[in-house]
């Protein structure tokens, strides 16, 4: 990324599922002086994984939409990238 004056220290990207809802506040909390970050989100149709047949259909969606999120926060040029991905927890639990 190019070195903005918001960012000297550099940038990094985060991978994340549109259902995570708490990894912007997490990572503002955390975030060091000189850094930015940026988001990629895999857009999750139906976090219900109930079933086979529904974790089967999340993982086909998965593998179809990291690649639109990668795409869209490499637009950000960031230095570094990571990605957070974990399947919702259900109530049942």
């Amino acid at each position: 990324m190019p070195n903005y004056h918001f960012a000297p220290r550099g940038s990094f990207a985060v991978i994340l599922p549109s259902t995570n809802v708490a990894v912007e506040a997490e990572y503002g909390q955390m975030l060091v002086p000189g850094i930015s970050w940026h988001s990629g989100r895999i857009l999750i149709r139906d976090p219900n994984l109930d079933s086979d047949a529904k974790f089967d259909q999340f993982m086909i969606d998965l593998r179809k939409e990291i690649g639109n999120a990668v795409d869209n926060v490499m637009t950000a040029h960031p230095d570094f990238m990571g990605k957070m991905c974990a399947p919702p927890i259900s109530a049942a639990h």
